[in-house]
C-alpha cells in the first residue's frame, strides 16, 4: 500500500466504491477507507431495488461484489476508520485508528448516516427479521401486513404516509411523546385512518421462527404485529467536516451540481449530501464526484471512459 494518492475516499459504501471505480479505470491512484461492514447497505437483509439483478441479493453480497469490480481497475481499500483529515498546502493528510498517515492530492467524502437505533430490546436481533429503518427500501415486504412505525416526528409521519403504498394496518407509536406532525401530515395522517399510540414500547418480542412477532410496552400489554419501522431520523458521520470548514446545508454537506464542496480538492457523495438513501442514488453521485475529481486532477472539461 502507497503512502500518496490521487484520491483518497473516505467511505466504504455504494458512493465510495463508485466513485473508486471511475477513478481507477482512468488510472489514477486511489485509497477508500472505510469499515464497509457496518454500512446500511452491507447490513440489509434483503435489496430488490438496486439494479442488474433479477432476483433480490443481500447488501452484503452487493457491496462485496462493488469491492471486487472496484479492485479489478486496481483501486485499493483498507477497513480502519479515520481519526483526522487536515489540509496543508494544497495536499489532505489523512490518519487512520491504528496511525495508519497518507497524503492525497483530493478528498470525496462518503461517510454516509446510520440509523439511530431505538435501544429496544431485541432491535439488533431482528434488523431484517421484522424490523427495519427504511419504508423505500423495505415497505414492499410488508403487503398487507401490519405494521408498527416508531417515532414522534415529521419523519415516522412520512414513513407512515409511504406505508400506505402496501398497507392500510399501521399504527404509529410515539413512545410517551406528544406526536409533533406538521399540520398538513396530520391531516393526512387522520384521513388515512393511520393510528396513534403514546404506549411505549419496550421489548421486540420474538416469535418461534426468528421473527418479529409482538409489541410488548412498559405496563406489560402486548400486540401482535408483522414488521416495526424505526422512523427517528440518522446521526452524521461528517465530525471532521468542520475541522475542515466545509458549508452545511442544515446537517448536510453542501456541495454543488458535480457535488463539489467549497474547498478546493475536496468533494462529497452520499447520504452525507443529503440524497435520498437509496445505494443506487449515492452510487451517481460517486459518479458524479469522481468524474469531477478526473476532469481537476487531468486538467481537461471533458471526461471520456475510455481514454
Amino acid at each position: 500500500m502507497k503512502k500518496e494518492y490521487d484520491c483518497v475516499i473516505v467511505g466504504a459504501g455504494p458512493a465510495g466504491i463508485t466513485a473508486s471505480i471511475y477513478l481507477a479505470r482512468t488510472q489514477l491512484s486511489c485509497l477508500v477507507i472505510g469499515k464497509w461492514k457496518l454500512g446500511n447497505l452491507y447490513k440489509a437483509h434483503i435489496v430488490g431495488n438496486y439494479p442488474g439483478f433479477s432476483n433480490d441479493v443481500s447488501g452484503a453480497f452487493l457491496i462485496d461484489e462493488m469491492i471486487k469490480q472496484a479492485k479489478r481497475f486496481g483501486a485499493e481499500f483498507l477497513e480502519e476508520e479515520i481519526i483526522a483529515v487536515d489540509k496543508k498546502g494544497d495536499n489532505f493528510f489523512i490518519s487512520t485508528d491504528t496511525k495508519k498517515e497518507f497524503k492525497s492530492k483530493t478528498l470525496i467524502l462518503c461517510p454516509g448516516r446510520a440509523y439511530k437505533m431505538s435501544n429496544i430490546k431485541n432491535e439488533k436481533e431482528l434488523i431484517g427479521k421484522g424490523v427495519s429503518y427504511c419504508v423505500t427500501c423495505d415497505g414492499f415486504f410488508f403487503k398487507n401486513k401490519k405494521v408498527a412505525l416508531l417515532g414522534s416526528k415529521n419523519l415516522a409521519a412520512g414513513e407512515a404516509l409511504e406505508l400506505l403504498t402496501y398497507t392500510k394496518d399501521i399504527t404509529i407509536f410515539t413512545n410517551g411523546r406528544n406526536p409533533e406532525f406538521s399540520e398538513v401530515l396530520m391531516k393526512e395522517i387522520q384521513k388515512n385512518g393511520i393510528k396513534i399510540k403514546k404506549e411505549k414500547v419496550v421489548e421486540f418480542k420474538m416469535g418461534d421462527g426468528g421473527f418479529l412477532e409482538y409489541l410488548v410496552f412498559e405496563n406489560g400489554d402486548r400486540e401482535k404485529f408483522d414488521g416495526a419501522f424505526i422512523a427517528l431520523g440518522t446521526t452524521s458521520a461528517l465530525n471532521f467536516a468542520t475541522r475542515l470548514g466545509l458549508e452545511l446545508s442544515d446537517t448536510n454537506l453542501k456541495v454543488d451540481k458535480n457535488c463539489k464542496t467549497n474547498l478546493d480538492g475536496v468533494w462529497a457523495a452520499g447520504d452525507c449530501i443529503g440524497s435520498n438513501a437509496q445505494a443506487v442514488v449515492s452510487a451517481g453521485d460517486g459518479c458524479s464526484a469522481a468524474i469531477s475529481v478526473i476532469k481537476y486532477i487531468k486538467g481537461k472539461n471533458v471526461y471520456l471512459d475510455y481514454e
